[in-house]
């Protein structure tokens, strides 16, 4: 007996070949058992290359007829051969039985009688490459005076070998797979006119053998098998194909996770469909009522295959053991060490619907307690980003950004005074919904990193930032400004988010990077910062000349950070340590227009927001 390379055996995508066209061929007589027939095959799949076997039939069932290659079936033992005879009856009874009823409940009909005018499969068993557990070719389903090399049959090859090194339930997974190809070519192509993108008619058949009970028991499954692949390479993009073991991967995953959370009919509403892949994936999620898009389920997908936790939220976990057990992809990128005073250029290149995972480690609280992160590239606004923040105490906080909306644009911003101790960014690029090819376009995506003290707000709308004028600066020295406002805190020693006082003077500022200054309105307020120390803001306080403090405009422009909600307020002082908040209701546009800076906007948190008197909503800014 010739050995048997030990490789692990996929199950290889439908061969789809585009045909104008449909032409019944004339009916072909039967045959009977012991007859053999010529059956074109693909040599891309056939072990020694062959674009052409010779196969018997041994036995007819319900559904199918199966065949064995003469020249494989002829080189076995006695005792091989009653193995090999033995598992394919066993196959037969189950196709009958289990998988034939039950997709054609799931799925809908595979051409019947079809092409051949014959009600029964064609299952050949034949000597494939290693990699290959069997495939469907689109080919055989068309006319020979379209497709010359068509065997005019509903075919299925199989793998022989795996007669003879496979378990019944690996042969019944890939049966199960191939069958929904054959159905799909008559669901989509022959009954609707319309053709889907190779990884969703993949993701189908993955999900098959799961639809049948196959992957119950998890160790030795397809779907573990599709779990080692996944991690292997967990960047691969899942809607580009090319026929590796990496895209069955993505498929097989995604596909789990999404019927985990929408059952089987997702997948069987979208074959049912004129239209194709993304599309009719986000129609049939429209209809159900599910909230989200196919981008919303990605992104969550992806937190999913890194923190595995639906105890956070259902979307954030597999609800199987298996996959609760294994799937934890590795970090694409770690960073670490962003401090008060780095600034980080990181670039990456993506494809549509490609998961990168960046772990940004090493935070520690210090001057400058807010990351800040640019993006910028020429296809940003087609990125979507999740974030996964994780805290010393053991929590966890989800955020999705679109870069595509004004109310994130192009910066967004995490809070680390709170024991942040890694943040795991995901971007994901989502231009293109279809047409998907075996080699997609790459897009760079850049992200710069640096530590500032306080963020710009998110305001209600998109404004247009006012023209920064050059200011003239005057004075006997050039540590000093002559002009009120127009201060930098490095042209005084200085940092963001430095406490300062000027001598013989009682008041603290907190200072920003754009020439800002808040006031601390009293000793209650700075003791509110915990991450300050025991004695708050005063035990960081900085002693200025008046000189330095007046170089820094007052501002009186809030937004909570904690929250994020993006609600602006207008501090009104009132007395000494007293002072009234306003809730500043205009768009964006309207606070530029009528003055406003969004760099003048100072983030506190929610203790002191909750610690003023609240007056009323301003619907303009005060003069």
């Amino acid at each position: 007996m010739s050995s048997i390379r030990k490789k692990i055996i996929l199950i290889i995508t439908t061969v789809f070949i585009s045909i104008p066209f449909f032409v019944l061929p004339e009916p072909v007589l039967a045959v009977g058992i012991g007859e053999a027939l010529d059956f074109n095959i693909s040599s891309k799949f056939d072990f020694s290359g062959r674009t052409n076997v010779r196969a018997t039939l041994h036995f007819v069932g319900q559904k199918a007829q199966y065949f064995f290659e003469d020249n494989y079936w002829n080189s076995r033992s006695s005792l091989e051969q009653n193995e090999i005879l033995s598992k394919a009856t066993r196959l037969a009874d189950e196709f009958d039985n289990r998988i034939y009823p039950q997709e054609i409940n799931l799925w809908g009909a595979e051409p019947n009688p079809g092409i051949d005018d014959d009600s029964k499969v064609y299952i050949i068993f034949t000597n494939l490459v290693d990699t290959a557990g069997g495939y469907f070719d689109t080919s055989n389903l068309y006319s020979k005076s379209r497709v010359p090399e068509s065997n005019e049959k509903e075919v299925i090859f199989l793998n022989i070998r795996l007669l003879s090194s496979a378990s019944d339930r690996r042969v019944f997974s890939f049966l199960a797979h191939e069958f929904q190809h054959l159905i799909s070519f008559n669901q989509k192509t022959l009954l609707r006119n319309s053709d889907d993108d190779i990884w969703l008619n993949e993701a189908r058949s993955e999900f098959s053998p799961s639809y049948l009970g196959y992957d119950e028991t998890y160790d030795g499954s397809n779907l573990k098998r599709r779990v080692v692949a996944f991690l292997e390479e967990p960047t691969d993009s899942l809607t580009e194909w090319s026929n590796e073991s990496k895209d069955y991967g993505q498929v097989g995953l995604f596909g789990a996770y999404l019927t985990e959370r929408f059952g089987s009919s997702v997948l069987a509403e979208s074959l049912q469909s004129v239209q194709s892949g993304i599309e009719s994936l986000n129609t049939v999620l429209a209809r159900n009522g599910s909230g989200f898009d196919f981008g919303d389920i990605f992104l969550r997908w992806a937190v999913a295959n890194t923190i595995n936790d639906s105890t956070l939220n259902p979307f954030f976990g597999y609800l199987n053991a298996g996959l609760r057990q294994d799937v934890r992809v590795s970090p694409t990128q770690i960073i670490s060490g962003v401090n008060d005073t780095s600034e980080l250029l990181v670039s990456h290149d993506f494809k549509d619907w490609q998961a990168k995972w960046i772990w940004i480690n090493n935070l520690p609280v210090g001057y400058n307690n807010f990351l800040q992160i640019n993006f910028s590239g020429p296809k940003k606004s087609f990125f979507e980003v999740a974030s996964i923040i994780f805290y010393q105490n053991g929590t966890k906080d989800i955020r999705f950004f679109n870069l595509a909306d004004p109310a994130s644009g192009t910066d967004i911003f995490f809070d680390l005074t709170n024991g942040v101790e890694k943040i795991i960014l995901i971007p994901v690029k989502m231009e293109k919904v279809s047409n998907f090819t075996a080699q997609e376009e790459l897009s760079s995506l850049h992200m710069n990193m640096k530590r500032v003290a306080v963020p710009l707000p998110i305001l209600t709308e998109v404004a247009s930032k006012p023209q920064e004028v050059p200011l003239t600066i005057s004075g006997s020295s050039t540590s000093e400004k002559a002009i009120s406002g127009s201060g930098r805190p490095s042209d005084f020693g200085l940092k963001e988010g430095d406490f300062i006082r000027a001598e013989g003077d009682n008041d603290i500022y907190i200072i920003n990077d754009f020439g800002y200054k808040r006031l601390v309105l009293s000793p209650k307020i700075c003791l509110q910062y915990g991450h300050l120390g025991a004695r708050g803001c005063f035990g960081a306080v900085r002693v200025v000349s008046s000189f330095v403090r007046d170089a820094f405009k007052t501002s009186w422009y809030f937004t909570n950070g904690e929250t994020g909600d993006g609600k602006v307020y207008f501090l009104e002082q009132t007395g000494e340590d007293e002072a009234i908040l306003h809730h500043l209701n205009i768009s964006g546009n309207d606070f530029a227009n009528q003055g406003g800076d969004f760099k003048s906007v100072f983030i506190f948190n929610s203790r002191e927001q909750n610690s003023y008197f609240v007056g009323g909503t301003l619907v303009k800014l005060p003069d």
